[in-house]
């Protein structure tokens, strides 16, 4: 069994946290291609219990966490990971726009929205969104979402 590589933390220039975290080895199905994931949530302890989900995903691999739209804007340009984790309430504060912001730095990025409230749904998925999930779902409702739009 492959062992995860563990690194410290890096941190970009703005404060937003870089992750260095290896895939964990093939899929029941094979191979399947790593998927680059950041994190963008206000609250720590989301961003903290997302890692910790994801830790013990196959070929997923958590390349940053950002605190709000501006860190994840910069993360995006200099990671360019393959899907974030999007806190729906951040675009919100900031701009209606930002998956669209997100997306002309990162066209084929994937966005999965999470929100405390269940009924932003609908906007989140006009506004762009790939799928939607409320933080009040069990894990394994974003897990899912994950690997439906996971590269095979």
């Amino acid at each position: 069994m492959a062992t995860q590589e563990h690194r410290r933390p890096r941190e970009g220039n703005d404060g937003a946290t870089l992750r260095s975290e290896g895939c964990t080895g093939m899929s029941i199905e094979g191979d399947r291609k790593e998927m680059r994931i950041l994190i963008a949530d206000d609250q720590a302890k989301v961003r903290s219990a997302l890692l910790l989900l994801l830790r013990h995903e196959p070929c997923v691999r958590v390349i940053g966490e950002a605190q709000n739209i501006t860190q994840a804007l910069t993360l995006t340009r200099a990671e360019r990971p393959d899907l974030i984790l999007l806190d729906w309430e951040l675009t919100l504060q900031s701009d209606a726009s930002a998956i669209a912001a997100l997306r002309n730095i990162q066209p084929n990025l994937l966005v999965i929205a999470l929100s405390g409230q269940p009924d932003a749904r609908g906007a989140a998925l006009q506004a762009g969104a790939n799928a939607f999930v409320s933080k009040g779902d069990p894990p394994e409702e974003l897990l899912a979402a994950l690997h439906d739009l996971s590269p095979t």
